[in-house]
């Protein structure tokens, strides 16, 4: 549908704002300009884009602040960066063998984590007697990140006699402490897990601490980050020589 056919000078501006209201309305909030000899350009009421349907919300300063929830990245909540369970620390010395303790926030002196293991290492088929560094990366997986298939577990508690058995997946040793974490109950059980964490750049936004469509924002091709990198003076030339480019743009089309 075409709405209007312009020829852009002066004095065209009020026809020009009731045509753009006229074809977003017909166009639910989608406008394509087509210039003769030209590209066609489409614009969005809404930032929007008509494949993806992707689109931004109103741009506002506190976007642009990752001290505030509407610009910090959604990751790492603004800090640039995460802590992350750390399989060198779990497992520092990997000429250790499970049953010599090579994990080292289990041991191998507490009952049931070393039943477990049995129990783990029987069904998968690798040995507790063997150097980590010797077990295959399949196996190594399964301890550190947990499995998918359904573990026979056989537990003899020291205080009384029987045998507990049950059948379930194995939870894997990140997970697990992963759990212990966010239940913990004091900052002295949190801290005691955390020795098992590295700092790590956020994956997210690359530790540049906004949210990615803040960071997609930008001036003469440039976002705040790029901008806020420079020295005040280069920072000011730059803005100073976007806005006269664009005024010079505008003055030609005119």
């Amino acid at each position: 549908m075409i709405v209007d056919r312009l020829v852009v000078k002066k004095g065209i501006e009020e026809r020009l704002a009731d045509s753009v209201a006229t074809a977003l309305r017909e166009g639910n909030s989608i406008v394509v300009a087509e210039v003769l000899d030209g590209k066609e350009m489409l614009f969005s009421e809404h930032s929007a884009c008509v494949k993806c349907g992707i689109s931004f919300e109103p741009l506002e300063p506190n976007m642009f602040s990752f001290n505030s929830p509407r610009g910090a990245c959604p990751a790492c909540q603004g800090l640039g960066s995460t802590m992350e369970f750390d399989p060198d620390l779990i497992i520092p010395d990997k000429n250790k063998s499970i049953s010599e303790g090579a994990i080292e926030p289990w041991g191998y002196e507490h009952g049931y984590y070393r039943q477990m293991l049995v129990s783990v290492a029987k069904h998968y088929g690798f040995s507790l007697d063997a150097p980590f560094s010797e077990l295959k990366p399949e196996h190594v997986k399964v301890i550190m990140h947990g499995g998918s298939e359904e573990v026979l577990f056989r537990y003899v508690p020291r205080d009384r006699d029987g045998l507990w058995e049950h059948r379930t997946v194995f939870e894997g040793i990140i997970p697990h402490l992963a759990r212990k974490h966010r239940e913990a109950q004091s900052e002295e059980a949190r801290e005691k897990i955390q020795q098992y964490m590295s700092i790590n750049p956020c994956t997210v936004c690359n530790g540049e601490r906004l949210k990615p469509s803040s960071i997609a924002v930008t001036v003469a091709d440039r976002s705040i980050i790029e901008n806020t990198r420079m020295s005040v003076k280069k920072s000011l030339e730059f803005l100073e020589g976007s806005v006269l480019r664009k005024k010079k743009r505008l003055s030609q089309s005119l």
